[in-house]
């Protein structure tokens, strides 16, 4: 009996950690002096956290450029 619920659990378990992680797209649209421009970044089985981290430096790496960059995550 332990021995199922243990199993049970476990394979519960695997399953949400596999859920968690899904594509995400990172647009970011800056202004390089030449007209708007918008920039795609993939985020492939990725979690929520991790995404929104590496778009939010992404959006920071392109204020140095044009400080009216945005970034959102799709």
């Amino acid at each position: 009996m332990i021995k199922n619920l243990t199993f049970a659990f476990g394979l519960l378990g695997l399953l949400s950690l596999a859920s968690c992680a899904k594509d995400y797209t990172c647009n970011c649209t800056l202004d390089y002096g030449t007209g708007d421009t918008t920039i795609s970044l993939l985020y492939e089985s990725a979690k929520k956290g991790d995404a929104e981290d590496g778009c939010a430096a992404a959006e920071t790496t392109y204020k140095i450029a044009d400080p009216g960059a945005v970034c959102t995550l799709d």
